[in-house]
């Protein structure tokens, strides 16, 4: 019985560890993307926090969809690229957390960002309380 409570006990602590470092970026108040890994040698609040520094500083100039791209860097990494600079870093870890590998995680959230970024940077978007 103790080693059921503990196993327990060890499982609800692993997933509150879990849930604490999800990263959520934001974009006029919604939501683009959740991180949920350390990656790159950053938490996914950390690299949450890169990401949307480098949204902030794109988000005054006009997005169109065509801007953002997808490029494979290696069989671990791809990238996502607004106007040909590094917007998000797609590691192996984060894929593996979404059950993905990194290609098609880096064009989920690609597809993501073309559909929202454009709107935020356009004025359509109110923002989100």
């Amino acid at each position: 019985m103790l080693k059921v409570i503990m196993v327990v006990l060890v499982s609800l602590l692993s997933l509150g560890a879990f849930a604490e470092d999800k990263g959520v970026v934001l974009a006029a108040g919604e939501q683009v993307l959740v991180l949920r890994t350390t990656e790159f040698g950053l938490s996914a609040a950390a690299r949450a926090d890169v990401i949307s520094e480098r949204l902030r500083t794109a988000i005054g100039e006009p997005i169109k969809a065509s801007d953002i791209t997808v490029r494979a860097v290696s069989r671990v990494r791809a990238d996502i690229l607004l106007k040909g600079t590094l917007l998000i870093a797609v590691g192996a870890t984060e894929a593996k957390a979404h059950k993905a590998n990194v290609l098609s995680l880096a064009d989920v959230w690609a597809q993501r960002c073309k559909d929202i970024l454009p709107k935020v940077c356009a004025g359509d978007t109110p923002r989100k309380p």
